[in-house]
């Protein structure tokens, strides 16, 4: 099967649960946990629209290995080297249904479709450009994906100080966010995948540090999440630059000037 066929039933996978979402009458089952030290239990409801965004993301993580694994490149590669490659449409999946669940009356709802569709296929292209570091295409593409990692991190942060008892998800929800972004970041380096994961790893804990040390609240949820962008920004940077053996002084000055024009920049416009 051509890669531009899966591609293809990938993007009706996505389109038909969307348009099943806003109308299979599912029951909406709501999942309580209690957490050490809060205070009250934390509640999630199951809409319809959740448990069909859960099992079409897992059948889109099946057909995107499968698109990847379409190119010459990576036709043998193992899932270390192929699962970076699904968390940008994973996070596309995810945030369509959510927001698709805000939308009333038709014309909306195709609106949200075809825009669903639009902006999954273009992302998958620019991955399979990115396979081939030397294309003409290849450096416009990556800073396409880096743009849109990081604005998925913003997001992932805000949502994260959000959310009740934050001292123990908080750290958990940036932790796990930074561990798969910086996958995705990492993997365009094509370094050796155990260097990807392990340098993934790392960018996960060290999120992980720094989200606890912010948990008392002393930011505002917005401050904070720029604080996170930035150490996450700063950390896998580094270690892009490092794997392609570009980390030297001078780009270590660039990425402390930019630090300390961002923190200057929360500092004195910050809530």
């Amino acid at each position: 099967m051509r890669r531009l066929e899966r591609l293809g039933i990938l993007l009706g996978l996505v389109v038909a649960g969307l348009g099943l979402s806003a109308y299979v009458p599912l029951p909406s089952p709501v999942l309580s946990l209690r957490l050490p030290g809060a205070i009250s239990p934390i509640s999630i409801t199951l809409t319809p629209a959740r448990q069909v965004s859960l099992v079409v993301a897992l059948l889109a993580c099946a057909v995107i290995d499968s698109i990847m694994r379409a190119d010459p490149r990576l036709p043998d590669a193992g899932f270390a080297r192929t699962v970076p490659y699904w968390v940008l449409p994973i996070f596309l999946i995810l945030c369509a249904f959510s927001a698709f669940e805000g939308l009333a009356g038709a014309v909306q709802q195709v609106l949200g479709l075809a825009v669903t569709a639009g902006l999954l296929a273009l992302l998958m292209v620019a991955q399979w450009l990115t396979l081939d570091p030397s294309g003409r295409w290849a450096q416009l593409a990556r800073l396409g994906l880096n743009a849109l990692a990081y604005g998925a991190a913003l997001a992932t942060f805000l949502t994260a100080y959000r959310l009740p008892a934050r001292a123990l998800l908080a750290p958990l929800v940036v932790a796990l966010a930074s561990l798969a972004l910086a996958l995705q970041l990492l993997e365009t380096t094509r370094a050796p995948s155990g260097r990807v994961w392990g340098g993934a790893a790392l960018v996960g804990l060290m999120m992980a540090e720094v989200a606890w040390a912010l948990h008392a609240g002393i930011l505002s949820p917005l401050a904070t999440g720029l604080v996170l962008l930035l150490v996450f920004y700063g950390l896998s940077g580094a270690i892009q630059q490092h794997f392609w053996g570009r980390l030297t002084r001078r780009v270590a000055a660039e990425f402390a000037v930019v630090a300390a024009c961002v923190l200057v920049l929360i500092v004195r416009f910050g809530p």
